[in-house]
């Protein structure tokens, strides 16, 4: 089978740093050349992901991510580039609602984040127009009353990639993003009523995350709490 595996314009695949949806992508694509499939990949310009890729879709704009003004032309361009294949899995917003893949070739889209006011009925549209929603988990699945879920597909690892330690590093950590519904202040608070070390690994750029550690998170660092900044795919291992 021909697949078109389409990422989303902010990040190259793999990711540098922070990048779950990016992280996921690489997974998928690699393991799907693995199982034989011929693959064609739209990411970003500058992407090391060893499987064959569309050029010319401009580098990655981690500073305007949610711009629509970048999504959609990028989205265009990238489902252009891949008429002939057999299915088109999309992990853009936009791409779903904007661009046409020819009539048979089946759209698939997954969404990675919640099913909330704001991409909730986005999603549900995606639905009504026949594409294939996936949800990432049940209970993401349960919050999306008005999407027609097709399936839910959990976001796997490659175990040959991690490494196993000997369980002696003495402390819990946190990985994510430095925002409010990833739980950074209650890592801190279980962490303290544990009487564990707890270090904090987690994404800061945008200008709410650095406004959500300034009010909430840093006045609990201290002691055994520490926040050790944002890690490469090595560093969260080797943190872990």
């Amino acid at each position: 089978m021909k697949i078109g595996l389409v990422a989303p314009p902010w990040l190259p695949v793999p990711p540098g740093q922070y990048g779950g949806t990016e992280s996921v992508i690489d997974r998928v694509a690699r393991g799907l050349v693995r199982a034989g499939h011929e693959l064609l990949l739209a990411a970003p310009d500058g992407s090391s992901c060893p499987v064959p890729q569309v050029a010319g879709l401009g580098t990655a704009d981690a500073d305007r991510i949610g711009q629509v003004v970048i999504e959609i032309p990028y989205a265009l361009a990238a489902y252009e580039a891949l008429r002939g294949v057999d299915i088109v899995h999309d992990h853009t917003v936009a791409g779903p609602l904007c661009a046409r893949v020819p009539d048979g070739v089946p759209l698939v889209t997954t969404n990675h984040g919640p099913f909330d006011e704001n991409l909730g009925s986005i999603y549900a549209e995606m639905s009504r127009r026949g594409v294939a929603v996936v949800a990432i988990s049940a209970h993401q699945a349960s919050t999306a009353p008005d999407v027609r879920i097709a399936a839910v597909i959990h976001h796997g690892i490659d175990v040959a990639d991690v490494p196993v330690g000997d369980g002696g590093g003495g402390y819990a950590c946190f990985l994510g993003r430095m925002v409010p519904d990833k739980g950074v202040r209650e890592a801190v608070l279980a962490a303290r009523a544990a009487e564990m070390p707890l270090r904090i690994a987690a994404k800061m750029r945008e200008p709410e995350e650095e406004q959500y550690f300034e009010e909430v998170v840093q006045p609990l660092l201290g002691g055994n709490i520490e926040y050790v900044g944002e890690l490469d795919h090595e560093d969260k291992y080797e943190l872990l």
